[in-house]
């Protein structure tokens, strides 16, 4: 599933969504990596504590799909409710992670364009 992460918007809903067949499990157990890292990160530069909460959160379901992923025959029910949950998850995956990637560009000064073109400008009058 494709996530719009700038602004937070949900993915168009004329992409229809896989949730039949098997799971990729390598990919779902990279997305569990990925929020122990972020996790890590984000807890040594003091992010918001609802943040770390929503990731915590988003963490354990990932989790959850892929034990019930590993446990469940594809095309199963069980296997098509890991789906589900795991795409719900990498949707709030994506919208936390563009929220918190717009709010530490705007504290640089980035524009949202994702540029960093107040710096370059300054740079390239040497006002740095």
């Amino acid at each position: 599933m494709i996530v719009d992460s700038v602004g937070g918007r949900a993915p168009n809903p004329a992409v229809p969504c896989q949730l039949d067949g098997p799971i990729p499990l390598t990919t779902l157990r990279e997305l569990v990596g990925l929020c122990r890292a972020l996790y890590l990160d984000w807890t040594c530069s003091d992010a918001d504590s609802l943040d770390l909460e929503e990731l915590a959160q988003i963490g354990l379901e990932l989790s959850y799909a892929l034990n019930q992923a590993r446990s469940t025959a594809p095309d199963s029910v069980g296997h098509r409710s890991a789906w589900a949950r795991a795409e719900a998850a990498t949707q709030r995956l994506g919208v936390l992670v563009g929220k918190t990637a717009r709010i530490e560009g705007s504290a640089r000064g980035e524009s949202a364009h994702g540029g960093l073109r107040v710096l370059e400008r300054s740079q390239s009058h040497g006002e740095l």
